[in-house]
């Protein structure tokens, strides 16, 4: 298990042999996914994949927002589901915040933090499970968001390309492997 120092308890979910590996820890109600990234691209650019539709579209799906505090954030297709958001947070060019549902399950909050650094942008992304979608989708949830951020880097480097199952089960079955989420953390 890897431990942070403070009074937070991080789930085992990375061996510190990828960087880009998600990180989890408990909070109220629920799990904290959270993954940071760098991109050698301006921050307007890394903006416009998450907030513009057609530039959602390389990456994360066929999307419709409305950009706006309670707006919609809707997206036809991920990972067979689709999803209705809405805009809980917007401060343009730097935080993205919005509801994860679907028709089945009430997924959240997922939330983009980019700032200013090296010349590029530094992604801090969040995704707050409520508990009973985390017992269902821990390990899912962790393979699909870090395809995701790898399917988002290809898009900042205008490379675009569409979701592939087998990279998502090599993130999966490597997560797994590394165990640690089978039983909840102490507060």
């Amino acid at each position: 298990m890897r431990y942070e120092a403070g009074c937070v308890k991080h789930v085992g979910v990375t061996d510190g042999s990828n960087s880009d590996d998600g990180v989890v820890r408990r909070v109220a109600g629920g799990y904290e996914l959270r993954f940071e990234r760098f991109y050698k691209a301006p921050i307007e650019d890394v903006w416009a994949l998450l907030t513009e539709p057609d530039r959602i579209e390389e990456w994360l799906g066929v999307a419709d927002v409305e950009l706006q505090l309670g707006g919609r954030f809707r997206l036809l297709e991920v990972g067979g589901q689709g999803i209705a958001g809405v805009i809980l947070t917007l401060e343009p060019p730097r935080v993205l915040e919005y509801t994860w549902d679907s028709a089945q399950w009430t997924g959240g909050t997922v939330r983009y933090e980019l700032s200013e650094q090296d010349r590029g942008t530094r992604l801090v992304f969040t995704h707050v499970h409520p508990l009973k979608s985390w017992e269902l989708f821990r390990y899912k949830s962790l393979a699909g968001w870090h395809t995701l951020l790898d399917l988002l880097a290809l898009a900042v480097e205008g490379r675009p390309e569409s979701w592939h199952m087998e990279r998502w089960r090599s993130h999966h079955d490597r997560y797994v492997a590394l165990g640690g989420l089978d039983r909840a953390p102490a507060e």
